[in-house]
């Protein structure tokens, strides 16, 4: 059986949502993946993947897919804000890169997307008070 100690959050599977995150969301990049996240009014966290055909056939856009989803799983859901939609999209460094290096790529953006965050909150703070 497998470890159920992170499970993966709800997932985004409609066009809309992807195509949401893809125009309004901020984008985080890393060598090995590419984050857009996007606030949702659902109140919980949502993750989607995308891997394009331009990164090769179905065994190695899949394998990209498990290995972003390993990661996202082990160190990306624990640590993430509820209330956004997360769309992970592979590159072609995804399939062959270590899982040490992807793993400091998910920290590389979750950090970005961590202090964008706070860095948008005191902005409109600072509005509020004006």
């Amino acid at each position: 059986m497998a470890n159920k100690t992170f499970p993966l959050p709800a997932r985004i599977q409609n066009r809309k949502d992807f195509l949401r995150a893809a125009n309004n969301g901020r984008k985080f990049r890393a060598v090995g993946l590419l984050l857009q996240a996007v606030p949702n009014d659902k109140g919980n966290l949502r993750i989607g993947f995308t891997t394009t055909k331009k990164l090769g056939k179905a065994v190695v856009r899949n394998r990209i897919r498990r290995r972003l989803r390993e990661v996202v799983r082990l160190f990306f859901t624990p640590h993430a804000p509820k209330g956004y939609d997360y769309v992970f999209i592979g590159k072609t460094t995804t399939a062959d890169r270590s899982f040490a290096l992807l793993k400091n790529d998910m920290t590389y953006v979750l950090n970005q997307f961590l202090k964008a965050r706070e860095e948008h909150r005191k902005t409109l703070k600072k509005e509020a008070r004006s």
